[in-house]
């Protein structure tokens, strides 16, 4: 059975329902479609700077975001080869933190209920298959319902003693090696932190489960 629609957005994720609930709520027609079944994982650094956060406040779920634990952070530990120093982060009227990281099972969930709520017909667990054309325009898609799962190779980066409590994933760009991971640090701070080495770099956040952190690690090949 077809269905019309003003506009179908493909992907209910951190970009796509966002988009869905701005334009539901300007009165437009939204079908919004995922494969993907929430909540579900998926491989990012889902880490949300100062402008990102006011975005989300503008949204209407930033109190969501607080409910789920994950720390503001108001200051970052920057080291370069031998140089370290912590700053603080600059906020201006109207911010509501510096940064933040909420994990995806957390936080797809949140903003794709918010873009149902908004009035987009949400339908998960449905994967766009083909393009729909009308006289050499694209009007619609074919949408099959599907169960979708995914796999990552995993690599040893070393964590320097830090247990790796959750997956850790692995993916190759443009010749470097590029390491997510989610690791305990028992008594950490809760700072950010950006570190750069000659041949490696590294980024870690802190989340809303007591001593867990996001940690990503760039290293070249």
């Amino acid at each position: 059975m077809s269905q019309e629609f003003d506009v179908i957005v493909v992907g209910a994720r951190c970009s796509g329902s966002p988009l869905a609930a701005l334009l539901a709520r300007r009165g437009i027609k939204v079908a919004l479609v995922e494969q993907a079944s929430f909540p579900s994982d998926t491989l990012s650094t889902h880490i949300f700077e100062t402008q990102a956060l006011t975005f989300l406040d503008r949204l209407g779920v930033i109190e969501k975001i607080r409910a789920t634990g994950a720390p503001f952070v108001d200051r970052v530990d920057l080291r370069q080869e031998d140089l370290e120093f912590v700053t603080p982060i600059q906020l201006h009227s109207g911010d509501v933190g510096g940064t933040a990281s909420v994990r995806r099972l957390l936080l797809d969930p949140i903003l794709a209920q918010n873009a149902a709520e908004a009035g987009a017909d949400l339908q998960t667990a449905s994967r766009v298959t083909g393009l729909l054309e009308d006289r050499g325009r694209v009007a619609g898609v074919r949408v099959a319902q599907c169960a979708w799962t995914c796999g990552w190779r995993d690599i040893g980066f070393g964590l320097q003693g830090q247990r790796v409590n959750r997956d850790r994933r692995c993916v190759y760009f443009r010749g470097q090696a590029r390491l997510f991971a989610y690791v305990e640090e028992v008594g950490g701070k809760p700072v950010g932190e950006v570190h750069h080495r000659r041949d490696c770099s590294s980024g870690r956040q802190p989340l809303a489960e007591l001593d867990l952190y996001f940690r990503v690690i760039v290293r070249d090949q």
